[in-house]
């Protein structure tokens, strides 16, 4: 399976969340959720963005299903999880409308260390230093909020944390995805830009 393969894969069978099937289809088992664990471990070309130092895993909730589904890059260097650190997520609204690719952080960390208020604000602090401090961005490359329609989903903070834990994201329409070739370049762009935020990083914390 290809890199859009896969993103269609996941637009085309996981359960849209404004259906009733959202709530009515069978989790446990359903191929849907192990594609999602495998993350981009299965794909072609994974040698190409897959390297040493990198692992990928997704998520389809624990469960039950997510509002947000997500395919995940991690550099273990900074991130093992999405719970906490920064990494490279394809984030799918709800809707299955879009897909972002995001440099984004884990907002689990956020929300246990303050208090939902202030762990939003101070993960979007995060967001605007890196996005005021990357120089490797490209043209493609939006520090445009991205839009995973939190405001309906009052019952879980995580469509909020990961809107406001964006700090750049380049953004794909159903209907209208790349070719499997440009989405690898994609990636490999935004790995980039995860390593020279890895790098720095450490330095500052060093």
């Amino acid at each position: 399976m290809d890199l859009k393969q896969l993103i269609e894969y996941v637009m085309d069978n996981y359960p849209n969340r404004g259906d009733n099937e959202f709530k009515d289809k069978s989790f446990a088992g359903n191929k849907v959720v192990t594609v999602l664990d495998s993350g981009l471990k299965g794909v072609d070309n994974k040698q190409l963005f897959l390297t040493d130092g990198f692992t990928s895993k997704g998520s389809a909730g624990n469960g039950n299903w997510a509002t947000v589904p997500w395919l995940a890059l991690f550099d273990t260097k900074i991130s093992g999880s999405a719970q906490k650190g920064f990494y490279l997520v394809y984030l799918f609204s709800p809707d299955l409308n879009c897909v972002y690719l995001s440099l984004n952080q884990g907002w689990s960390f956020y929300r246990e260390k303050y208090n939902k208020k202030d762990g939003l604000k101070n993960i979007k602090k995060v967001s605007n230093y890196w996005q005021n401090n990357l120089e490797n961005i490209e043209y493609k490359m939006s520090t445009e909020s991205i839009d995973l329609q939190s405001s309906k989903y009052k019952g879980t903070t995580l469509p909020l944390g990961y809107e406001r834990g964006n700090i750049l994201s380049i953004k794909y329409d159903r209907g209208s995805i790349p070719e499997a070739s440009q989405l690898v370049l994609d990636l490999i762009d935004m790995k980039k830009l995860l390593t020279e935020l890895e790098k720095s990083f450490l330095q500052r914390t060093a």
